[in-house]
């Protein structure tokens, strides 16, 4: 039998994985571009959450002289062999990008809230466990991927609330996207969510009666595309501006540029409605 309730897959053998769908891992890796061109990579610790530690485990079949890895959602990972295997050259390095100084592990640093202003939780994560059947001389491999950073067309059609619109962030699934700026943003093609995330508050902040809701200040950030800031209580650590939500996760198939799936929340409230999953 594999050994499943092993803390951390790194102790499987390479035969279990043919009985395995899911494997266990005490950290789990996130990797993220930041508006600077900056890279964030960081683990993070799955701790005393059972759903946390479970990665998904595929298996690589062949497809002629490839091996696909069909991790869902239409996404495949391909390998193909090398025609002159003196030519490999290994892992690539990532290009135009700077890595941030230091490696810490999230939560339980102090150091961790200072560099890592809006970190991921793992429900959010689409990693996996690759082996390889027909290839067993291949060991497993862990990938962790984010299709935050895939390119989308913006979908929906937003919603319109009675009342101050960000106060409905701070409870239940968060405040649905404004019309006036889903009307403007629908059909754009963004690179990244990123890059949509900025183009949203720059929208808010051309809406007179959402404008009007904001402070001279805080109106200038949103101009420039970044999120307002929240009330000292709906702060959590050093996350302290109004965050994204997709109500379906990406990795569950939700529509990452999909308005009708996404809710502005504080991170008090974003962090209160992960928990719940």
């Amino acid at each position: 039998m594999p050994n499943t309730t092993s803390a951390d897959c790194a102790f499987y053998k390479s035969e279990q994985y043919a009985q395995l769908t899911k494997g266990n891992t005490q950290v789990r890796i996130n990797l993220k571009y930041l508006d600077d061109g900056a890279v964030s990579v960081y683990g993070f610790y799955t701790g005393n959450q059972p759903d946390w530690r479970q990665v998904p485990v595929v298996a690589a079949t062949p497809r002629g002289e490839q091996l696909v890895a069909d991790v869902g959602n239409g996404l495949e990972i391909i390998w193909t062999p090398a025609v002159d295997t003196n030519e490999v050259l290994g892992i690539p390095a990532l290009e135009a990008a700077s890595l941030k100084p230091g490696a810490w592990v999230f939560p339980a640093t102090e150091q961790a809230d200072r560099i890592l202003e809006n970190p991921e939780h793992p429900p959010e994560y689409q990693d996996f466990i690759i082996w390889f059947p027909t290839h067993p001389q291949i060991a497993p491999i862990y990938l962790s991927l984010n299709l935050r950073y895939a390119p989308g067309v913006v979908s929906g059609t937003g919603e319109d609330l009675w009342g101050v619109w960000l106060d409905h962030a701070s409870s239940g699934m968060g405040a649905p996207l404004p019309t006036a700026v889903v009307d403007v943003l629908r059909g754009r093609t963004y690179s990244r969510f990123d890059s949509f995330r900025r183009a949203f508050w720059r929208e808010v902040s051309r809406v007179p009666e959402l404008a009007d809701q904001f402070t001279v200040r805080v109106l200038e950030k949103a101009q420039k595309g970044k999120a307002p800031t929240v009330k000292f209580s709906d702060k959590a650590g050093k996350r302290h501006r109004y965050e994204l939500h997709h109500l379906t996760r990406i990795v569950d198939g939700g529509g990452g540029y999909d308005v009708d799936n996404i809710r502005v929340n504080t991170p008090k409230n974003h962090i209160a409605l992960h928990e719940q999953e």
